[in-house]
């Protein structure tokens, strides 16, 4: 199975579940055609021709597209748990709206503590 990256996008909110439903569509049809195909593998052989080299590099290939489902899966579960998690959380609170003369009082306070300190208030080695 080749090498697995994180990638980011948006959509709107509501486009969310028919994304969720686009995405575990994909990996339905991916799982049928795996058994279709697991299928034709059992179908072809023989049962003396199973016990192959054959086999065993069309079942590894069987495996690999039911991992990737799996991962799929994984991905599809860990959206879905996300926005379940953000709907159940309550509505975030506004910040409290601080005045600027709140913040340019705390700046002239500061100015005049530093202004305020003597040489001998200050440390020595």
């Amino acid at each position: 199975m080749g090498q697995r990256i994180t990638i980011q996008y948006s959509i709107d909110l509501d486009d969310l579940a028919n994304e969720m439903e686009r995405l575990v569509s994909q990996v339905a049809e991916n799982v049928e055609e795996t058994g279709a195909w697991m299928n034709h593998i059992v179908g072809t052989h023989a049962a003396a021709d199973v016990l192959s080299l054959n086999t065993v590099n069309q079942l590894n290939e069987a495996r690999e597209k039911l991992a990737k489902a799996d991962h799929s899966l994984t991905d599809i579960s860990t959206l879905i748990s996300s926005y379940i998690q953000y709907q159940s959380q309550p509505p975030p609170e506004p910040l409290p709206q601080t005045p600027s003369t709140t913040l340019d009082e705390s700046i002239k306070e500061f100015k005049s503590i530093v202004t305020d300190v003597e040489p001998d208030d200050e440390v020595t080695d």
